[in-house]
């Protein structure tokens, strides 16, 4: 650990050598100095037209996934109403789940090829989902289509929607990711607003053909836009494990996990959480929505400000004070008053999706650009496995034990997640904790 520890901090062991303390106001004293002999354009019309691209791919990629509850709810009342929900809850989970498994692999060819083919292949792909999920009508179909061709397509797209910006920006980096972001954010919102009257007043065939078009307008600016600039060497692993070996990102993707847990089981849980204190089905909707424009707001503000006090400095923030309405605002008065729900998911939404932009600004720190890809789809891979366990494990505690017990839970892991988080600032420093350090 000492080894990989010296090797990734030589940069920034030269820098602080003679300095005792960095200021937080001083925007020239930043900790990240690792990386220098790379250039970054930081802006200009090329690279924030790749922000764009970005912006895109990631509102039809992640947008599309904070909706795909809508798909089970339709399944369970007409083509799958002979199955259990239980059984329907495994396609948007293996979905969800091969869309991030699959980025360690993914990541390693954007890294080593660059973005055009994965790209291409992956737009297709995603494209064709939709028209066959217009013809399917089975268990079997809905499973190969959305859930095995739909989370491999997508899986390219999400990879190289992250990887791009790592190549483009360095000091702006936290402003362009939560731009970028900002576009699952949007799709989150937007797709419940399309897909509800669709199923309601359309057939499926013609719904899912509708989604097809809107994908396809997302998918010509992504990939017309989206282009690397930063290959890695030829002798680079195809799959690049060695991230493993660097505590600091391990600890990071601790943090990670507990933080995807929050997430998903908010998206999944809060309309059952609604039904439970008796504010009935239409609420439940409603603050999903409310929850998700609080996460578009979370996505920008906090990775805007992140590029003055530090990426790790502001995840930390971030989680105390979704911590802190957890505690003072859930806890209290989730049960008793439907308009404190409101405040708390817009203000949860707000925490919750700052985790998402925020860990990408972390894990840019602890790598080259050009390994940015790889880096972040190692992390992804880990964390998929909380879109496996987090709805299962939610829905039971909420069932057998409470919805107070589901919520103590989640405080439960988001302060394990502060912990490991705290614990991965301090490796990034050399296991060294300096309050004022911009980090």
């Amino acid at each position: 650990m000492n080894v990989t520890l010296a090797r990734d901090l030589s940069g920034y062991a030269n820098t602080v050598q003679g300095s005792t303390t960095t200021s937080l106001t001083n925007p020239s004293s930043e900790i990240d100095k690792r990386h220098d002999d790379e250039t970054y354009p930081d802006g200009g019309l090329r690279a924030w037209l790749v922000v764009l691209g970005s912006f895109f791919l990631l509102f039809a990629t992640f947008g599309f996934q904070a909706s795909v509850g809508l798909f089970q709810l339709h399944w369970s009342l007409n083509q799958l109403s002979d199955s259990s929900p239980s059984k329907i809850a495994w396609i948007p989970s293996v979905f969800i789940f091969l869309s991030l498994a699959l980025s360690i692999q993914t990541g390693a060819i954007f890294d080593r090829y660059g973005a055009r083919y994965i790209l291409l292949f992956g737009s297709i792909g995603y494209l064709v989902t939709f028209f066959l999920l217009a013809q399917c009508t089975n268990y079997l179909g809905f499973m190969l289509c959305l859930g095995v061709l739909g989370g491999l397509s997508s899986a390219a797209l999400i990879t190289v929607s992250q990887g791009v910006i790592s190549h483009w920006f360095k000091k702006r980096r936290g402003q362009a990711s939560g731009l970028a972001m900002l576009g699952s954010a949007l799709g989150g919102i937007t797709f419940p607003l399309i897909l509800k009257p669709l199923l309601e007043k359309s057939s499926w065939p013609m719904a899912m053909r509708t989604l097809g078009l809107i994908v396809l307008l997302c998918l010509v600016p992504g990939n017309l836009f989206c282009r690397s600039r930063l290959l890695a060497t030829s002798s680079s692993a195809v799959v690049n494990v060695r991230c493993y070996l660097d505590s600091t990102f391990n600890w990071l993707t601790i943090s990670a996990f507990g933080f995807e847990l929050l997430l998903i089981i908010g998206l999944g849980l809060i309309p059952t959480y609604a039904a439970d204190a008796g504010y009935g089905q239409r609420a439940g909707f409603y603050l999903i929505m409310t929850m998700n424009i609080g996460s578009t707001f979370g996505r920008v503000i906090p990775s805007w400000f992140s590029d003055k006090v530090g990426r790790f400095n502001m995840l930390l923030l971030m989680a105390v004070f979704t911590l802190a309405s957890m505690l003072f605002i859930w806890l209290p008065f989730g049960l008793n008053s439907l308009v404190a729900l409101y405040i708390f998911v817009f203000l949860y939404g707000f925490g919750t999706g700052s985790f998402v932009s925020l860990s990408m600004g972390c894990v840019g720190q602890l790598c080259r650009g050009n390994d940015f890809a790889r880096w972040i789809g190692a992390m992804d891979s880990v964390v998929s496995i909380a879109t496996l366990v987090s709805i299962p494990i939610g829905s039971s505690l909420q069932s057998n034990v409470g919805p107070q017990a589901m919520v103590w839970f989640l405080v439960g892991v988001l302060s394990l997640s502060f912990m490991a988080c705290s614990i991965s600032r301090a490796g990034y420093m050399g296991y060294k904790w300096r309050w004022n350090a911009k980090v």
